[in-house]
């Protein structure tokens, strides 16, 4: 399988960042990827970076929050479809129940969703990451999808922190998991590679995670959220199959599946596991 992520650096308009993810897509198919992974909320800057009351996109905010009916989500599925790629996005979605989720699409190559969206579980609420003002936590935990590549599951952002996010994942058979981020600069990426290197061998998955990268500044201030970039994909047995650098690129990794379930026959975590002696 052919892994692309998308490691962009934001833009301040929905319509320029539609066009510079679908501009990826077209990339991601020269580069004869089978499924692209995009970074957390792709379409806006960063706004959880502030507080709801004091954010310098207060009047953008409202129209961020997407509809399932919107031009948007149907522009991506069309794209998909039409280039026959298989992607992964994350967006911030008003649902029908009137909530707003912190959202990824899993979409396959004819342009339609492989099951339920996933939403964040765990919304964070601390400095430079506010989006208790935003998201609401999901209701329905970590989805995993049958792909014509293996089993993927989709666990998102401030998510990967909890290792039972990524074990219910591989527990549901997940051979991959995605992991959409919003890394800053100043934040531990070497212990974030580890975090994800060592859950990968826990949970004999692959992980994939993908950040956004650059200084996203609101208009008129001196500065704002700079990305870190460092988008990578771990192995079963814990190795750096691969990783960005800083920069806005396109990170193309070649992995195989079905070896994470090999690994996990042999290795046995999961299979001796015994959840009766776990605490809730």
């Amino acid at each position: 399988m052919r892994l692309a992520l998308a490691q962009m650096q934001m833009g301040q308009t929905l319509d320029e960042n539609l066009e510079a993810t679908e501009a990826y897509l077209r990339q991601a198919q020269a580069a004869e990827a089978d499924l692209v992974l995009f970074p957390e909320v792709q379409l806006t800057p960063f706004f959880p970076a502030f507080q709801r009351e004091e954010s310098p996109y207060a009047e953008m905010l409202d129209s961020w929050c997407l509809d399932f009916s919107g031009k948007e989500l149907g522009s991506l599925l069309g794209t998909c479809r039409a280039l026959g790629i298989a992607a992964s996005f994350n967006l911030w979605m008003r649902w029908p129940d009137g909530k707003a989720y912190d959202t990824s699409f899993t979409v396959g190559p004819d342009g339609t969703l492989m099951g339920e969206p996933a939403r964040m579980v765990h919304v964070a609420d601390a400095p430079g990451f506010y989006e208790r003002c935003y998201y609401t936590p999901s209701p329905s935990g970590f989805p995993v999808y049958e792909t014509p590549w293996g089993r993927i599951g989709v666990v998102i952002c401030y998510d990967r922190h909890f290792p039972e996010s990524i074990r219910t994942c591989a527990v549901k058979g997940a051979d991959l998991v995605l992991v959409p981020t919003a890394n800053v600069a100043d934040e531990p990426q070497d212990l974030f590679q580890w975090e994800m290197r060592v859950q990968a061998f826990q949970d004999s998955c692959y992980i994939a995670m993908c950040n956004r990268c650059g200084e996203e500044k609101p208009e008129g201030a001196e500065e704002g959220p700079r990305f870190a970039g460092h988008s990578l994909v771990a192995g079963p047995d814990g190795e750096l199959v691969g990783e960005a650098e800083d920069k806005e690129s396109l990170f193309v990794a070649e992995i195989d599946p079905a070896r994470a379930a090999e690994v996990r026959a042999k290795r046995g975590y999961l299979s001796q596991r015994r959840p009766g002696h776990y605490f809730d």
